[in-house]
């Protein structure tokens, strides 16, 4: 009996480490989302005094599962939507083939490869909230998901970005002042490194290979008005983007 005691007691300890802590997030306004992992549910309040009024929710999991199923068109390999993107600028690889052809081969295979199998969430998010929109970052599924808050009740999905492409580019865009620049006030030994991690890469993606993105952990972080800030520490890249006339772009890398 004791020991279908203890049995039990590790079965519920398991089941509730797998269970992911809800997510809170304050606005810039008077409204405050709790984004819950375990139910997929978006729940808004408002705040009132000393109180809380819920005003609204969203059931963000079925987003998650539609736009992942759901094949696009146009291209041999199945393509899903949260792979496209929906209202989102620019195309990040597009970018990149312009630059180099080859680099935009090698990431093509590595986005070939991550959605070779439809992704799937795993119960971690992370997100920030502008003056009337929600960001949820999934990055199980390498997905930014944008919702707009309407007359402080409604959400509804307005855009959805694939960041995979966004982390794998190789220097900045619109970032100023450049790498280069600032390495050249750092000492030898540093710039003779970063020179040394710039040649290597740019030899592996000549052979045709490049390091796979590692595991996203994100922290996000809304600015002013409708823009967010991605810091990803796995991958060394600080994305931000911003929801401008119902678009999701990405301003700087």
């Amino acid at each position: 009996m004791r020991l279908i005691s203890c049995m039990l007691a590790l079965w519920l300890v398991c089941q509730l480490s797998a269970l992911e802590s809800p997510l809170i997030i304050h606005g810039q306004g008077d409204l405050t989302c709790n984004i819950n992992p375990n139910t997929g549910i978006i729940t808004l309040y408002r705040s009132n005094g000393q109180q809380l009024i819920q005003t609204g929710s969203h059931y963000f999991a079925t987003d998650i599962r539609e736009q992942s199923l759901i094949p696009a068109k146009g291209f041999a390999d199945r393509r899903s939507l949260l792979r496209e993107g929906q209202n989102t600028k620019p195309n990040t690889l597009n970018l990149i083939k312009q630059k180099s052809k080859t680099a935009w081969q090698v990431m093509m295979t590595a986005e070939d490869e991550f959605w070779s199998d439809t992704p799937v969430f795993d119960g971690v998010i992370s997100g920030a909230m502008g003056l009337n929109h929600i960001f949820l970052c999934v990055p199980s599924c390498h997905s930014l998901f944008v919702y707009e808050i309407e007359n402080g009740n409604c959400i509804t999905l307005k855009a959805v970005r694939n960041i995979g492409p966004d982390l794998m580019i190789g220097s900045v865009l619109n970032s100023d002042p450049k790498p280069k620049e600032l390495l050249k006030q750092l000492p030898q030994d540093v710039q003779d490194a970063f020179n040394e991690q710039v040649r290597l890469r740019e030899e592996a993606i000549a052979q045709g290979d490049i390091p796979p993105l590692k595991p996203l952990k994100p922290w996000v972080q809304s600015l002013r008005n409708e823009k967010i800030v991605i810091l990803e520490p796995a991958n060394k890249k600080l994305l931000v983007y911003e929801m401008k006339q119902q678009f999701l772009e990405l301003n700087s890398a």
